[in-house]
C-alpha cells in the first residue's frame, strides 16, 4: 500500500479510512490511507527529536557556525567548547 508522495510526484486517489471521503488524495500513515486533513491532524501530534551524535540524548541541535552536519546536545556542545 502506497500513498501520495509529493516529493516523488506520486499522487494516489482513494477513500479516507477516517472520514470515508472518496476520490481524494490519500497519504499512508501506519499502513492506513487517510486524507490530507486527517494526515495533518495525526502527524502534528508526533514529537520529532534529533538525537545527539555523541551521547544519544534527545533534543540535539546543529551549530550554525560551522558547516559540519553534527548534532550535539547542550552538555556535549559545552564539553566541545571547553576542549578548544
Amino acid at each position: 500500500m502506497t500513498g501520495t508522495n509529493q516529493r516523488e510526484q506520486v499522487y494516489v486517489y482513494g477513500s479516507c479510512s477516517s472520514c470515508s471521503d472518496t476520490n481524494v488524495l490519500v497519504y499512508e500513515l501506519d499502513s492506513v490511507l487517510i486524507c490530507a486533513e486527517h494526515y495533518r491532524r495525526k502527524t502534528r501530534l508526533i514529537k520529532r527529536t534529533t538525537p545527539c551524535d555523541k551521547c544519544g540524548t534527545e533534543n540535539a541541535v546543529r551549530d550554525p557556525s560551522h558547516k559540519r552536519d553534527e548534532y550535539l546536545c547542550r552538555s556535549c556542545r559545552e564539553d566541545q567548547t571547553k576542549a578548544k
